[in-house]
């Protein structure tokens, strides 16, 4: 789902955090505030990013975005192929993204927040 509330772009794709605790499914969460384009690129506005993941397998099952600008769109649209084919932490952790400093990082936010759940995974 997309949604557009004046300036804000809103994505979601998944289940929300209530939706799995309602469901009973434990999940890790991961939440970052990146800008949208390479840290060095001028311009560029916040995107909020959080990634659920069910707690023991890792397989993502939710993700919500809010972003000023675009971009959005083509998150939501790789998040829920990932979901839909049963991708974990590890698995998006190794997905590779274009890359285009005015638009984006070297990587992508979902690729840094997926990795930084699998490092903790494995640093216990």
């Amino acid at each position: 789902m997309i949604s557009v509330l004046r300036d804000l772009n809103i994505g979601t794709a998944g289940l929300t955090k209530h939706e799995a605790e309602k469901n009973n499914i434990q999940v890790k969460t991961c939440v970052t505030e990146k800008k949208s384009t390479a840290r060095y690129y001028p311009g560029g506005f916040p995107v909020y990013m959080k990634l659920l993941f069910e707690k023991n397998s890792l397989r993502l099952i939710g993700a919500q975005i809010v972003s000023r600008g675009y971009g959005i769109k083509e998150r939501i649209d790789a998040l829920s192929i990932a979901m839909n084919c049963g991708l974990t932490a590890k698995d998006l952790a190794h997905l590779e993204t274009a890359y285009s400093p005015p638009v984006s990082h070297i990587f992508d936010i979902m690729v840094e927040l997926a990795n930084r759940v699998w490092i903790e995974k494995n640093m216990r």
